[in-house]
């Protein structure tokens, strides 16, 4: 499977896609633990408990009540970042997150916006989306 442009993004609650996207992002890392003891050359280190969270940019969109309506601080959802688009094949990761901010704007010379954070509550799961 080649390249995929970034325009068929989705981010998914549940199975149900999030309205008028224009941008999705997450992010993995790992606790990291400093080993290194004098007289030492290099650094050296332990890894400890992994963790994930993301991003989501959208036009404002009330109306979608499968979607942007669900972002409410502190709840938890289960959602999935689909990179390529969520045709069938294509893979995805998703796992269960807490939105942890809100942002919303508007600007006199642009549609009004909403992005929210998430950060996973569990493990991020790597899939592929079935037929």
């Amino acid at each position: 499977m080649g390249v995929k442009h970034g325009k068929n993004g989705v981010v998914k609650f549940a199975n149900n896609a999030v309205g008028e996207r224009t941008s999705i992002a997450y992010s993995e890392s790992v606790d990291v633990g400093d080993t290194t003891t004098m007289g030492k050359t290099a650094k050296t280190h332990v890894t400890g408990i992994p963790g994930w969270s993301g991003k989501v940019e959208c036009i404002y969109d009330p109306s979608d009540a499968s979607g942007q309506a669900l972002v409410l601080i502190g709840s938890s959802i289960q959602i999935g970042f689909y990179l390529q688009g969520d045709a069938v094949g294509m893979t995805y990761v998703s796992g269960t997150a807490s939105i942890t901010s809100i942002d919303g704007a508007a600007d006199l010379s642009k549609a009004s916006t909403l992005s929210f954070g998430v950060t996973g509550n569990g493990p991020l799961v790597y899939d592929t989306v079935p037929a």
